[in-house]
């Protein structure tokens, strides 16, 4: 079965959050144009931000996917926010993570390019339970 919802938050006309339930197959998007492609054979669960002035916000509840390069995200929850375009400062919230499938997908995501480099330099592996 396949079905999106979509629900955008709009501040004085202007569209400052997204929201999503998704259970969709085969999907390709690319999230920023400086990013590479993100393949997708099935993805279930919820994804948002949110952004407004110099705060950004995105998350995940109970994201469960499978990319075509053969990472698995086996679920759980994900929340990133961040403050200012150099990140200067934020927070990462998650359960059920997993650091190399993070960091594998995290080059084809928009978080600031510093953490992305970190996360290719550094190659996490094994699984957070609760952060």
């Amino acid at each position: 079965m396949t079905t999106l919802q979509l629900w955008v938050d709009v501040r004085q006309g202007l569209p400052v959050g997204v929201l999503a339930d998704v259970q969709l197959d085969a999907v390709k998007v690319r999230l920023g144009a400086d990013l590479q492609a993100l393949g997708l054979q099935k993805i279930k669960g919820r994804l948002g931000a949110h952004w407004y002035e110099e705060e950004v916000e995105v998350f995940s509840q109970n994201l469960l996917f499978d990319t075509d390069q053969g990472e698995h995200w086996p679920g759980g929850n994900l929340r990133v926010s961040w403050r200012g375009e150099d990140a200067r400062s934020g927070a990462v919230h998650a359960d059920r993570l997993d650091l190399e499938a993070l960091a594998q997908v995290a080059q084809r995501v928009p978080l600031p390019e510093d953490l992305r480099r970190v996360l290719a330099r550094s190659q996490p592996s094994g699984t957070v339970r609760q952060l």
